[in-house]
Parts: C-alpha cells; sequence; structure tokens
C-alpha cells in the first residue's frame, strides 16, 4: 500500500519562551544548547495568538519541562526573567515532514537493525549496499530515500552482487524512482554522461582522481589503458596533455567518446576499445599500427 505517512504524527509538549522579535538573536545566543534543535524545526515561531511583529516564541529543547525554569541554571533563569521573558506551554506537532530519512527508517525497520540512510550519489542516482537482512524491506528503504533526498535524487538502486565481470559492471535492482540510469556528473572541471547501468563509475574516488591529476605534467604525453568514462583522461586533456585513453567496454568507450567531445577536447584525446594489454603493446611497438576501423577516435 505503499508508505502510511500518518503514523509519524505526534504531538510533544514544550516550553516555550514568548519574547520580542528584537531578543531572539540574544535569547538564541544565551541559552545555546537549551534551545529546541530538530532537524526541519525551526526553534523560533510565531505565536499563534499574536502578530508575529508583536512576538515571537522561542522553543526550549525536552530537557526543560516546567515552566517555572528551574531545569535552567540559575544564570540563565535569572537573564530569562530579567529580560522580561514569559514561559509558557506550546504543543509543537510534528508530521512525517519533520523526520529525517534515518529518522522514518528507524521506525520502520525492526529493533537493533542497521539503519542504510547513507548513499553514493551518482547524478540523480543513489546507490545504496544493503545487507542481507535489510532485503525483506528493500522496497520501503528505497521508498524513503527517495522522498526524503527528492528531487536531487529520482532514482535509487541496490547492488544486487559483486562485481565479478571483465567490465566492472555490478548487476544492480531498481528500489524506487526512475528506471533511467542515465545521468551526469561533475568532477574536477570536467562534466561526465552515463548511463550508471552500463559503466564503472564511483564518485568517492574524486580525492584520488584530483591527486592524480595533480601530478601529471602539462602538455605531456598520457597513455591511460583503463580510461573507463574518462575521469582521468578527459581533466587531463583539458590540461594540455596529448590522452590514448582505451577501456574494453565498449559501453565506457562510447561514454568516453561522448565525455572528449562534450569537455572540448576531442583535438588532444584519441580513444580506444581493446584490451589493455593489446593496447599498452601497440603504444610500445609503433610498427603494429593502432586500430583506426571505429574502435579508435579522436585527434
Amino acid at each position: 500500500p505503499g508508505l502510511q505517512k500518518d503514523q509519524f504524527n505526534v504531538s510533544i509538549e514544550l516550553v516555550a519562551l514568548r519574547i520580542s522579535p528584537k531578543q531572539c538573536a540574544g535569547f538564541m545566543a544565551r541559552l545555546s544548547g537549551h534551545v529546541l534543535h530538530r532537524p526541519k524545526v525551526k526553534a523560533i515561531i510565531a505565536p499563534p495568538d499574536a502578530n508575529e511583529r508583536e512576538a515571537k516564541l522561542l522553543l526550549l529543547n525536552e530537557g526543560v519541562s516546567d515552566t517555572s525554569l528551574t531545569e535552567l541554571p540559575t544564570e540563565l533563569r535569572e537573564y530569562v526573567l530579567a529580560e522580561g521573558a514569559v514561559a509558557e506551554r506550546h504543543t509543537l506537532k510534528l508530521t512525517y515532514e519533520h523526520l529525517t530519512a534515518e529518522q522514518v527508517l528507524r521506525t520502520l525497520l525492526p529493533s537493533g537493525m542497521e539503519v542504510p540512510s547513507a548513499f553514493e550519489q551518482i547524478g540523480h542516482v543513489a546507490h545504496v549496499n544493503l545487507r542481507e537482512e535489510h532485503l525483506p524491506y528493500k522496497a520501503t528503504i528505497g521508498e524513503v530515500l527517495l522522498d526524503k533526498n527528492a528531487p536531487r535524487i529520482r532514482s535509487v538502486v541496490n547492488k544486487v552482487e559483486s562485481i565479478s565481470n571483465e567490465f566492472r559492471v555490478f548487476p544492480m535492482e531498481l528500489l524506487a524512482g526512475d528506471p533511467s540510469l542515465r545521468t551526469s556528473v561533475r568532477e574536477n572541471g570536467a562534466k561526465f554522461e552515463l548511463d550508471y547501468s552500463e559503466v564503472y563509475w564511483n564518485s568517492r574516488l574524486e580525492t584520488e582522481h584530483k591527486r592524480v591529476l595533480e601530478l601529471l605534467p602539462e602538455n605531456g604525453v598520457i597513455a591511460d589503458g583503463f580510461a573507463g568514462i574518462g575521469p582521468f583522461a578527459v581533466p587531463a586533456a583539458m590540461r594540455g596533455c596529448r590522452v590514448y585513453a582505451n577501456d574494453l567496454n565498449p559501453k565506457s568507450h562510447e561514454w568516453l567518446a561522448v565525455n572528449v567531445a562534450g569537455n572540448k577536447v576531442a583535438s588532444r584525446v584519441k580513444t580506444y576499445n581493446m584490451d589493455g594489454r593489446a593496447f599498452i603493446q601497440a603504444l610500445l611497438h609503433p610498427t603494429a599500427p593502432m586500430p583506426d576501423d571505429g574502435t579508435g577516435s579522436g585527434g
């Protein structure tokens, strides 16, 4: 039936301080640590019975339950009273919209189960690695992650098994959202187009890619035998290098060519779709010509 959001509706009884709008900044600073801190919930709100220009309500955290403010340190209580603030009770209504993905899943999943709220983002795609224990709840997990991270996330996928093929592409299943995994990412000054279901991409390698790129000489000659869709080849060419880029996966080679053209470095990159060993051997033995029958492109 889908996610039942009404089950998350709850009311919390809090103590609030009625203050003037000009007092807000000072009270927030002085009462830091005693002010309500919840994701997507404002600590300062307009009172339901007054114009927001006339007064504000500063919501205190659940540790303060008495309107006499006896739970506050003496100096803070004296400050509140000296400033003329009035303590009153306030009912805060929380809904599904106020909760994070982790809070929602912690409620929906069995007690003690690790909450899989983290994911790798590849353009509009969220990639999660669910454990065996999560699989009976995978549809719910996908729905919550999609809902709580929209619109930047439009698809949620799970890796079905480890990479076991020569193209380094892992089988995946769509948990929620748009079935199209054609997307784009930006890295090291370049834009990369890809279909995440067809090629290998790991956003967590961006720092490593940058580190290696900084070691490359400007205007050098680079041979990349396992170029993928171009995370090294394209930025290196943007630095002025002449690049020979190869990948065995025909789909990676196709997207590599797309990214070379899209980043306007086709004059400095020649692409190949060969076995990596054959590619290196051909470079080292120029008497054996590189293929130029549709498996290579570029200048």
